[in-house]
């Protein structure tokens, strides 16, 4: 008569394999451990949808709030699929101890990739660069949430401000979605503002600014504070302080330097944009305004500077396809740059198009040349540069393979760029071409979900464009 202990022997060798096979689905293939080579392996590709992983935006937004507040060590866990937390700790244990180790012995992925189309239209923003020491030049850069937090633009502002001079953040909003992971200004607000916007749809009744917003304070009392981070030296203080509006009361707004004491500034009153200019006596390292009355005036945002140099501004539209200029007036623009003067205009869209699925890139080619010629004629002094989608990947049975439609767009926007002779920059040949984003996230330098980089990868876009920025202008000193 068999043992209870022999009866379970099975069940324990099912378990094992089963076990073992997870693990197994979890180490990429071609990683030589010991005397093999791994293959692919997948106990759910036949249930899988073909199709990119969905990523967890809290997961996103959590690792992005520890890198701000300088804890690197949080892990954040993506999994596609019921059941696989459990095993991915197994297999960020294995990759930590078998993969990164043979990674890290390899050179990053990620290539200089040189500006194309028409550089020469890049002319008006190198001849305000020669001068930068003694006059502001202003950068704008749109683009989606991958630049929410500042992302990209923190490490390019630090890069440009240490080659041509300036300190200072730059343009900031009065409230925002990114606040809690937002790596250069801490971002608090009362929470009884009333906002419109090119995310939350345009109210025919308050007109958008040049950031896509505008705020209006529901009562008196409502505030904003702005805090300097240490993280960037470029945006770790301010000397002046822009505020923005327009349609004022006649009434004036409370403000505080450095959690001082309280001051006064009156506003002016009038259509049209309106700019109000503070100056800290001392090195600035926070601000926050008061509004004194319901309805006090239509708020677009401050600008933190320290005099000359250069400024770039961070304009991220959750969501948006870049055709939502549509929804900020000429009239608006034109009366901003009054201010502003910016030198250089910086496009970076196209995923949230490409994550549509069906994609009609004829309209959307049509839509964004409109949208660029619009730019050219209310900014004829400023440079125009559009910025490439980068490589993202769909799932192929057990493998990823670059989405067919990335392709197609990358090809769209080199035709928007060539028929609006504008600037181009190739964001995804810049990470690798086809398949790329494989590799950035074996890196570390996007996430699991094959779409979106990392904090890390938001570095090294940064590093590779501002590279490839410098480089043009001093190849044409």
């Amino acid at each position: 008569m068999k043992s209870i202990k022999e009866k379970n022997r099975p069940v324990l060798l099912i378990g094992m394999a089963i076990l073992f096979s997870f693990i197994l689905s979890y180490i990429p293939e071609g990683v030589n451990i010991v005397f093999f080579k791994t293959k692919p392996v997948s106990l759910f590709s036949d249930i899988k949808p073909d199709s990119l992983l969905s990523i967890n935006n809290a997961s996103r937004n959590q690792e992005l709030f520890l890198a701000r507040s300088g804890n690197k060590t949080g892990k954040v866990i993506f999994a596609s699929f019921p059941g696989e937390f459990l095993f991915e700790s197994v297999s960020r244990f294995i990759e930590a101890q078998v993969i990164n180790g043979d990674n890290n012995m390899q050179q990053q992925p990620g290539k200089y990739v040189s500006l194309s189309g028409n550089v020469s239209q890049m002319r008006n923003f190198f001849s305000a660069l020669k001068q930068s020491r003694s006059r502001n030049v202003r950068i704008a850069h749109y683009g989606d949430s991958g630049l929410e937090g500042d992302l990209i633009d923190a490490d390019m502002r630090q890069a440009f401000q240490k080659e041509f001079g300036g300190l200072g953040a730059g343009f900031l909003p009065v409230t925002s979605q990114d606040v809690s992971f937002r790596v250069t200004t801490g971002i608090s607000f009362s929470s009884d503002w009333k906002t419109s916007s090119v995310i939350t749809g345009k109210q025919a009744n308050y007109p958008l600014g040049i950031n896509g917003f505008v705020f209006i304070p529901t009562k008196a009392g409502s505030w904003v504070k702005y805090d300097c981070l240490n993280r960037y030296s470029s945006a770790s203080g301010f000397r002046t302080i822009k505020v923005f509006y327009s349609n004022a009361k006649n009434s004036s707004i409370k403000y505080s330097f450095n959690n001082g004491s309280e001051q006064s500034a009156a506003l002016q009153t009038g259509r049209g944009v309106k700019e109000l200019l503070l100056t800290v006596p001392s090195n600035g390292k926070s601000f926050k305004l008061i509004a004194t009355a319901a309805d006090q005036a239509q708020f677009y945002g401050i600008s933190m500077e320290a005099g000359n140099g250069l400024y770039l501004d961070n304009f991220a539209w959750r969501g948006n396809t870049g055709t939502s200029f549509r929804d900020i007036s000429s009239e608006m623009m034109k009366d901003f740059n009054r201010y502003l003067d910016y030198k250089l205009i910086i496009l970076s869209f196209g995923q949230n198009m490409v994550s549509t699925g069906n994609v009609n890139f004829g309209w959307y080619e049509s839509q964004m040349v409109n949208v660029i010629n619009d730019l050219k004629r209310d900014f004829p002094q400023a440079s125009i540069l559009l910025v490439s989608v980068g490589d993202r990947a769909v799932k192929k049975g057990t493998k990823f393979a670059t989405d067919p439609n990335i392709l197609k767009m990358v090809e769209v926007q080199k035709k928007i760029a060539n028929s609006t002779g504008i600037t181009f920059w190739n964001m995804f040949e810049s990470m690798g071409g086809e398949g790329s984003i494989v590799s950035w996230a074996n890196s570390g330098l996007a996430y699991k979900d094959y779409g979106h980089i990392s904090l890390d990868g938001s570095k090294k876009v940064a590093n590779m464009l501002s590279r490839a920025i410098i480089d043009a202008y001093h190849s044409q000193k």
